[in-house]
């Protein structure tokens, strides 16, 4: 497919537009989707043992740190 420079335009437009409304949604969802992931791995964790628990934190830790980034390069 083919767009012209003025379809290219109105694309990137709407394209930023789309980016900024979801990035505004996000500062409002976010804090409660963290607060759930927080609930479910607190009851994760309950359910194993102190060595299992020990690797799925470090797991978890780096997950934290993977998303924290992408939220950097996306802020």
């Amino acid at each position: 497919m083919t767009l012209n420079e003025q379809q290219e335009t109105a694309i990137a437009v709407i394209l930023d537009q789309y980016n900024d409304d979801m990035h505004n949604l996000w500062t409002y969802v976010r804090p409660r989707s963290d607060e759930i992931r927080q609930s479910a791995r607190r009851a994760i964790a309950e359910i194993m043992d102190e060595d299992q628990r020990v690797v799925y934190s470090q797991m978890n830790a780096r997950l934290d740190s993977t998303r924290a980034e992408r939220r950097r390069r996306d802020d």
